[in-house]
């Protein structure tokens, strides 16, 4: 059985989380999750928000919660919860640049799974963004992407380096009688950095 964990991010004000972005998670040997697998897969998402900060509202605060689900891949049922100790972690925005509430930058994650005669891409909205992240023409700015180029590979290779990869996790559909029936998850190999997005409400 191959066991998938969740890393939730939380956007909010220092004392509550308005919305959660959400990463997947696995062993590269498909073993059993260990909270120090919990513990390498948080260490990465936070690093990986820690070098788009710049890009970040100071209004915005980012919340690393000590509680990790682990679900079975195949069926999506929750095995467990790894808590760990300490004080929650916070990622702060640093820009005082003007920005618009759901306005920012689509993050692709690719994998090399083709699953009926589509690949299976997933994917995280880096919202909301200050106006230093786009061009004056609307598009994003050269510090935008060169700070994802940062901070997206440096997501992937801190989790590999820790024995986990991030991953797209195709959970199973109720009452589904196709290839959805039972979930599976695909490694994420690359990323793409797509346009400028708005979202009425935020999601994961």
């Amino acid at each position: 059985m191959t066991e998938i964990g969740t890393i939730d991010v939380g956007y909010g004000s220092a004392e509550s989380a308005t919305s959660i972005s959400r990463f997947n998670y696995r062993r590269v040997d498909l073993g059993t999750i260990t909270a120090a697998d919990a513990s390498t897969a948080q260490g990465a998402v936070f690093d990986f928000y820690s070098h788009l900060v710049s890009l970040y509202p100071t209004d915005v605060v980012l919340l690393f919660p000590h509680l990790f689900p682990v679900h079975d891949e195949a069926t999506g049922v929750l095995l467990r919860d790894i808590s760990t100790s300490g004080a929650e972690a916070v990622v702060t925005g640093t820009s005082g640049a003007p920005w618009a509430k759901g306005q920012g930058i689509h993050l692709r994650f690719d994998t090399a799974n083709i699953v009926r005669g589509r690949h299976v891409i997933g994917g995280t909205f880096l919202v909301p963004l200050t106006a230093d992240a786009f061009s004056v023409v609307g598009g994003r700015s050269g510090a935008a992407d060169a700070a994802i180029n940062t901070a997206a590979p440096l997501l992937m290779s801190d989790m590999t380096a820790g024995g986990v990869e991030l991953v797209v996790w195709s959970k199973p559909l109720p009452h589904a009688t196709h290839v959805r029936a039972v979930g599976f998850s695909s490694a994420v190999t690359s990323y793409t950095i797509g346009g400028v997005t708005a979202l009425a409400s935020r999601r994961a």
